[in-house]
């Protein structure tokens, strides 16, 4: 019988995703094994394509153990909020080990939600036996037949038979959408230097500009509007982009607009640690936060800002002091995808600040990532999504020397450096 979709090996695969007509690599968000079970490696280890030949690193693959009945897994891709409708190309692409398709057929299927049905796109017939082999299966037919409302893809792994264990090293969904966002804005390159200082001495001074870095990560809501423009306009003269911080998930009632906050007391949480005067904010009401927000990009995009850097957009994994209901995982999805849509619709670049816990259903929405202390809490690991679609990490520590965490995060593709705590113009930078 003639096979329904095509088979493509490639020896790598394409990782970078953003303009018009250009194409983007998504990685799963979840996965769930419902017949069998599967390895706790994290699902970070599927974006990075590092294992050939006879391979054995344990710490880079996931592993899939079928029972008497076998094996199904599901996992779930998102595709980004600001992706146009039209989606025109869709190529699956997996590193695969496991038995011959003779000896076990290990099949990939999406769900058709046209007819509700999974369709087989793949399998492993094409597969060296033991070895690792990198397989590609371009999808084909209508396209969006494939994608939920809420932008979600399901891909199901599964073999009948329970003859032996399989493993992936790599598997993304290669998405070329022909429709994209009405409104373009800059995205700094995978090799983008950078400082970030939200603090001058003495205060209220204007931040040092003599730093060599391509992006300069400032808080100009510490200036007048006049000073704001014109510390903006210095950097754009010498040749930097400027990406403007400010807290989305906190009140600070230091800011010029925090009455705003203060007419809602219900928006207001708990106070945060170590950070008096600011609180955690019911990112649930956008409906109050909203326009707020908005008034502050609308500022930011005036001033000349290229891109934004919300922070605090964690609430839901931290002690926030909302409850009946607490704020969910869900919650905090919706919120910082609603941030990413109207920065974009502005015209300003965004990154994703921290929240690692949510990189892989957000990292196709965001533009690049800061991290503060990834090598202290041994999660550096789980930012390789955007390194994998050529988006960069700005990285800070705090407490370590550069030469303890720099081999480390260096070889991760991190752009790291050392800052004290309260990001004065102070850094140093790994070699």
């Amino acid at each position: 019988m003639r096979k329904i979709y095509f088979l493509l090996i490639a020896v790598a695969f394409p990782l970078i995703a953003t303009g018009n007509g250009e194409n983007l690599n998504i990685f799963p968000a979840q996965q769930k094994s419902v017949t069998g079970r599967h390895s706790d490696q994290g699902l970070t280890v599927l974006a990075v394509d590092d294992q050939s030949g006879t391979m054995d690193d344990w710490s880079a693959y996931r592993e899939f153990y079928p029972t008497r009945k076998g094996y199904r897994g599901i996992f779930t891709f998102y595709l980004p909020a600001d992706r146009g409708p039209d989606i025109s190309a869709m190529t699956l692409h997996t590193n695969f080990r496991g038995e011959a398709a003779s000896s076990q057929l290990w099949r990939w299927q999406l769900w058709d939600f046209s007819i509700n049905r999974w369709v087989t796109v793949g399998d492993n017939g094409m597969a060296r036996s033991w070895e690792w082999s990198r397989l590609s299966f371009d999808v084909t037919g209508q396209l969006r037949r494939f994608v939920r409302r809420d932008g979600a893809i399901l891909l199901r792994y599964i073999t009948t038979a329970n003859q032996g264990i399989s493993n992936l090293d790599y598997l993304s969904l290669e998405i070329r959408s022909e429709t994209e966002a009405a409104s373009e804005w800059w995205r700094p390159s995978l090799e983008s230097s950078w400082q970030i200082q939200l603090v001058s001495a003495p205060e209220g001074g204007r931040p040092d500009v003599t730093r060599d870095a391509e992006i300069y990560v400032i808080d100009i809501f510490n200036y007048d509007r006049d000073t704001a423009q014109s510390i903006v306009r210095q950097l754009h003269r010498m040749g930097r982009k400027v990406v403007c911080y400010f807290s989305a998930g906190t009140y600070e009632d230091w800011r010029s607009d925090a009455s705003l906050y203060e007419s809602h007391p219900r928006l207001l949480g708990k106070e945060l640690k170590e950070w008096p005067g600011e609180r955690w904010l019911d990112i649930r009401r956008i409906d109050i936060l909203g326009p707020i927000i908005s008034t502050r990009l609308d500022y930011l995009r005036d001033a000349g800002c290229d891109g934004v850097d919300p922070d605090n957009v964690d609430g839901y994994s931290n002690d926030h002091g909302f409850t009946n209901p607490p704020l969910r995982y869900e919650d905090q999805l919706r919120f910082n995808r609603w941030l990413a849509r109207e920065a974009h619709r502005r015209g300003l670049g965004i990154g994703l600040k921290n929240n690692v816990g949510q990189i892989p259903e957000l990292v196709s929405d965001f533009d690049w990532a800061i991290n503060e202390s990834c090598y202290k809490y041994s999660e550096c690991d789980r930012l390789i999504p955007f390194v994998s679609q050529g988006k960069p990490v700005l990285h800070i520590e705090y407490e370590y020397p550069t030469e303890i965490f720099c081999p480390y995060t260096r070889a991760l593709g991190l752009h790291s450096q050392r800052k004290e705590r309260l990001l004065t113009a102070w850094r140093e930078i790994c070699p």
